[in-house]
Formats: C-alpha cells, sequence, structure tokens
C-alpha cells in the first residue's frame, strides 16, 4: 500500500513539474511576443516622431512662402494703386487740355 502510494504521490509530482514546466514555456513565450511587439510599437513610434518633425519643417517651410507672397501681393497692390493714381492724374490732364482746346 505505501509503495503504491509513493508511486501515486512520484506521478503527481511529474504531472505538476511538467505542467509547472509547460506554463512556464508558455509565460516565456508570451514575454518574447510582449516584447517582440513593445519594440515594433517603439519602431512606429520612432518613425511617426520623425514624420511630424518633417511635417513640421514642411509647414513652416509653406508658411514662410506664405508669408513671401503675402509682401509680395501687398507690393503689387501698392503699385497697381500708383498705376491707377497715375492714369487717373493722366486722365484729369487729358480731359484739362481738351477742354482748353475746344475753348480757345
Amino acid at each position: 500500500v505505501l509503495t503504491k502510494r509513493h508511486s501515486d504521490v512520484q506521478d503527481e509530482v511529474l504531472y505538476l513539474t511538467k505542467k509547472h514546466n509547460d506554463e512556464k514555456s508558455m509565460l516565456e513565450t508570451q514575454v518574447v511576443e510582449i516584447r517582440d511587439k513593445k519594440s515594433a510599437v517603439e519602431n512606429e513610434l520612432v518613425e511617426l516622431r520623425d514624420k511630424k518633425s518633417l511635417l513640421e519643417t514642411r509647414l513652416m517651410d509653406y508658411s514662410d512662402k506664405k508669408s513671401e507672397l503675402e509682401t509680395q501681393l501687398m507690393d503689387l497692390r501698392g503699385r497697381l494703386y500708383q498705376r491707377q493714381e497715375n492714369m487717373n492724374t493722366i486722365t484729369q490732364e487729358t480731359n484739362a487740355k481738351v477742354l482748353t482746346m475746344e475753348q480757345q
């Protein structure tokens, strides 16, 4: 009877040891998978930060270009206004000369 119990206990110990080792192996595999996923996410984060930096640089470039174009537009509007004033002056002078000629 004692030998049978001893054998049963040994079988139980072997079963529990195998179960423990299997669970340990499964957990170690999960740890490796989680570390791989973490590494992939960290790499993606680096890529996204690089893209963000590039987009911020492009945005600054576009902002500078916008300011430059706005300055050019203001200059062109000023020149256009000056030309319109010159045309008005020429028209007034021409009308005055025509009136003077008609009166003579």
